[in-house]
């Protein structure tokens, strides 16, 4: 049997906004403040547990870019 583990880097570049973690069972969202150059790595159990969102802003604060990548590791359980 195999296992997927997905590992996302996230790269911000430019203006700060506002990212926001929110567990998928309830509860209140955890918020980062992510200014240029920042980067934030989610992995494992964060890309199963949580959710995450830049929300819209009434006003822009300036350009920003955000960089996304995504990798899948498989993993094979050793023979025993």
């Amino acid at each position: 049997m195999r296992a997927r583990w997905l590992i996302v880097p996230d790269l911000s570049l430019g203006a700060m906004r506002r990212f926001l973690l929110k567990a998928r069972s309830g509860g209140p969202s955890t918020v980062l403040a992510l200014a240029g150059g920042d980067l934030v790595v989610m992995e494992g159990h964060w890309q199963r547990d949580w959710r995450n969102v830049v929300p819209k802003q009434t006003k822009p604060t300036g350009m920003r870019v955000s960089l996304n990548f995504q990798s899948t590791l498989q993993m094979t359980p050793e023979p025993r």
